[in-house]
């Protein structure tokens, strides 16, 4: 599932995660929810569930990167055939 989504859709779920968790917290400092109720729970649990999926887009993303291993025969392939593509792939062997 996270091999089809972009990197942006990623992150934006990271930053609706710290979101959730800023907007549980400010909820329970002005008395709006209970930290012993369900509401809160409730928002921490998407919270978290938005900040796991970022991790998990960033750790592809990373693996994606930094984990390539050309063979010599892919490596002058690459070069000489596919010059246009970013050079994070380019660097990588």
């Amino acid at each position: 599932m996270l091999d089809e989504m972009p990197e942006w859709l990623t992150s934006a779920f990271g930053l609706v995660g710290v979101a959730f968790y800023l907007g549980a917290y400010a909820a329970l400092q002005m008395g709006f929810v209970r930290g012993t109720g369900y509401t809160h729970a409730v928002l921490n649990i998407v919270a978290a569930g938005s900040v796991a999926i970022s991790l998990a887009g960033i750790a592809r993303v990373f693996l994606m990167t930094h984990m390539v291993r050309f063979t010599d025969e892919e490596a002058i392939f690459y070069r000489s055939k596919l010059p246009a593509l970013p050079n994070i792939w380019r660097d990588s062997f």
